[in-house]
């Protein structure tokens, strides 16, 4: 029987490679086509020293506004998703031997996604799917002429069955990594960042949409946005106070050492004095053989004792209103929610909600082995390079740490590896997405809400249940991440990780030139070397970092001084590992191309921060304009290539020395 399985799974890749031979054009290189879309994206008449972003990709947004990409990371994503809704569409003439199979699962999901009724998507009937509890209905849906049992309603259970499915609406639950002990997790407890909600409009909409009578609906939609205002105030008044116990660098004399592993288990303990609720919360939501003594953390106790006095001034019916309308507008951002979704709807909705199934498919009927190992080989390649430019970094030591410190960063950096895409490296990856997915159920009726709520619902219980055991280096642990493509760093295994998705032109092709692959790809992976260095904040008795840092925020505050700092170190590092003395790669200027290389290095680079203000909220970060701003005015390099005068905004005279 595995004969046949086999023997299809080649049929199939053969037929897949035979119709992908017309995403790539025989009249062109990657080289050229690369070259085609940032020269397209760039407006010249701008003055780089003044507004590189304008010069390097003024003209993003127009060229985008009907596919409705906003980022680079957008247009690579949707090429990655178009390769996948090619191969779904394969499956369906499949014939699987075995209906347990990645295949026959990935197979359902996008089959229901794209022929289940309409009425299967109704906001209403995921509701009704996802219930405040087992034997309670939400308020609205309370039999005609009978009064909803309020009594029954316990906010606190209804946040964490939501949480089930991945909707984070009063606390955000997540696993990180222990500080004291790399070879455990803790579950952290915070305040959840975003949500805002004050389009009245939208939400009156949105009540009359599931049933709510328009009366009831003006009536009841003040009580619910007023109740979001409390909260969200509540949230930024802790991310502030958060931020300012880890920030350095803003008017402070004496930058403050906020972490103090002595009595981190003292301190745990009077956090969970004050806040016994949050033991409830967790073993709603947890394993109940997880002790919480061992794995709880508590980001801001101030948070949860203020949380619950907001929630007591509203009547139970807003509060479970207000968990529906949240858990509605979560619903209707999942790929796959919306009426009529098309084939690459569908395809989207399988690469990121059931991603490592995804990851099998395309790595065995995309790329190869072979491929792969081609892919594998640059990428190792660019991360060599970079982490010989911070070893060079380190070893100079300009900020003048001691050397039980250099051994510390110079030890992290050493165990750091990177592995292209999400699968382990130690593992039959067959065996293990298989492994992976024994307990999903997906029927073979056509109900699109009830197979999407069961995939998301087992994706969060896989996510949860690795409190279970101890995680070693070897131990996989799998991160549910969102659908923007970008290298991420796994703890504790000190791994980073590349998706699949980010193997796409323009930002990279293995038989592209270097410039094209280092300037994108390198700054990429730099960002996540940088992590190693996160602790400086915890050092902060060296005045050279706080200098730095400071000097970092003083022209413009940062809103993540961190963030910042990354940009612009991950940019002298990428840019030495081309330029510097040591560089393995061609400097010698491309034939297809005029424009001079080092030129070319920065315009591509700067296709990473295209995002406008207009159409973007970027929320708690600093603007893509910013962020590439900071970046290039902190590199000599970028004055000197561009001929900036020293009058020019991106040119100061004092640059803000990181390293």
């Amino acid at each position: 029987m595995e004969i046949i399985f086999r023997t299809w799974c080649l049929l199939l890749f053969l037929s897949f490679v035979a119709g992908s031979k017309i995403i790539r054009s025989v009249d062109s290189s990657p080289n050229e086509r690369i070259l085609n879309y940032i020269e397209q994206h760039g407006n010249y008449s701008a003055d780089p020293c003044e507004d590189f972003q304008n010069y390097a990709s003024g003209r993003f947004a127009d060229l985008h506004t009907d596919d409705g990409h906003l980022f680079m990371q957008d247009h690579i994503w949707s090429q990655y998703i178009v390769k996948l809704q090619r191969l779904f569409d394969l499956l369906k003439d499949r014939v699987f031997i075995d209906e347990n199979s990645v295949e026959e699962k990935v197979w359902r999901f996008y089959n229901t996604c794209l022929t289940a009724p309409n009425n299967t998507r109704s906001l209403r009937h995921y509701l009704e799917l996802a219930s405040p509890s087992k034997n309670l209905t939400w308020p609205q849906f309370a039999p005609f002429g009978t009064l909803w049992p309020k009594h029954q309603f316990n906010w606190m259970e209804t946040a964490a069955h939501l949480e089930r499915y991945g909707s984070n609406i009063f606390i955000k639950l997540s696993i990180e990594p222990n500080e004291r002990n790399l070879e455990s997790l803790v579950a952290t407890v915070r305040y959840p960042l975003g949500g805002n909600m004050n389009d009245v409009a939208q939400v009156k909409d949105l009540l009359i949409s599931i049933g709510v009578r328009s009366g009831r609906a003006s009536l009841l939609v003040n009580s619910i946005i007023k109740l979001n205002s409390d909260l969200q105030e509540l949230i930024k008044e802790d991310h502030l106070r958060d931020y300012s116990r880890r920030d350095i660098g803003r008017g402070s004399d004496h930058p403050v050492e906020y972490d103090d592993y002595d009595s981190l288990d003292s301190y745990r303990q009077r956090e969970v004095q004050r806040v016994p609720s949050i033991y409830s919360y967790l073993e709603m939501v947890l394993d109940p053989s997880v002790d919480l003594n061992e794995v709880l953390t508590i980001i801001d106790p101030n948070y949860f004792d203020s949380l619950k006095r907001v929630i007591e001034k509203y009547d139970e019916e807003v509060v479970a209103s207000y968990l529906m309308v949240r858990f509605s507008l979560f619903v209707q951002d999942l790929d796959g929610s919306h009426l009529n979704s098309s084939s690459s709807d569908c395809a989207a909705t399988v690469a990121g909600q059931m991603e490592l199934a995804s990851d099998l498919l395309y790595k065995n009927y995309y790329l190869g082995q072979e491929k792969l190992k081609k892919y594998t080989e640059e990428v190792q390649q660019i991360f060599e390079a970079v982490f010989r430019s911070l070893m060079v970094r380190l070893e100079e030591n300009k900020l003048h740490f001691d050397d039980d410190t250099i051994s510390q960063f110079q030890r992290k950096l050493f165990a750091m590896t990177i592995r292209v895409g999400k699968l382990p490296n130690n593992l039959n990856h067959r065996r293990f997405v298989t492994k992976f997915y024994d307990n999903l159920s997906l029927d073979a009726d056509l109900d699109f809400a009830k197979a999407q709520l069961n995939v998301l619902k087992h994706r969060t219980q896989r996510y949860l249940d690795q409190f279970k055991g101890v995680v070693s280096k070897d131990t996989y642990l799998f991160l549910p991440e969102d659908k923007n493509p970008e290298p991420k760093l796994h703890f504790p295994q000190s791994v980073i990780v590349l998706p699949y998705a980010m193997l796409q032109e323009p930002f990279f092709d293995p038989q592209s030139h270097d410039v094209f692959k280092v300037s994108l790809l390198g700054f990429s992976l730099a960002r996540q070397v940088m992590s190693i260095l996160h602790p400086i904040k915890k050092t902060t008795d060296t005045k050279y970092i706080y200098n730095g840092l400071a000097c970092l925020n003083q022209t413009t505050e940062s809103k993540d001084l961190q963030l910042r700092l990354d940009d612009v170190a991950s940019l002298g590092l990428v840019y030495d590992a081309y330029f510097g003395d040591k560089s393995e790669f061609s400097q010698t200027q491309p034939a297809f191309t005029n424009l001079p290389l080092k030129k070319l290095f920065f315009i591509n680079f700067a296709q990473m921060f295209v995002g406008d203000e207009v159409y973007v909220d970027f929320g708690s970060f600093d603007s893509d304009k910013l962020r590439l701003s900071e970046a290039v005015k902190n590199l000599p390099a970028f004055g000197e290539v561009f001929n900036c005068p020293t009058t020019a905004l991106l040119n100061p005279p004092e640059k803000c020395e990181i390293f």
